[in-house]
């Protein structure tokens, strides 16, 4: 089971290409099929904080209690609709 937040859009196939954390031909091509459909949630992003990543899946709030509540969503909705998956 997988859940992720991530301040780009970029699904999992498409970020372990850019990021190039893993050996694309050994590792991630095997998968391509199975990363395509991991998709991150919105993250709490804020630019002041990080200056060289401009975030476009992010989410919105007033406060920051507000988009901690947000998370806290998200985790108690994954935990009640977790989605499986085979690799």
């Amino acid at each position: 089971m997988f859940g992720a937040w991530d301040p780009m859009p970029d699904n999992a196939y498409e970020s372990c290409l850019h990021c190039g954390v893993f050996n694309k031909h050994e590792h991630v091509f095997p998968i391509k099929d199975f990363l395509e459909t991991i998709k991150p949630m919105p993250a709490v992003f804020d630019q002041y904080y990080v200056k060289r990543l401009v975030g476009t899946n992010v989410k919105k709030g007033k406060t920051k209690r507000e988009l901690a509540e947000q998370l806290r969503e998200d985790i108690r909705n994954f935990r009640r609709t977790p989605v499986w998956r085979d690799a």
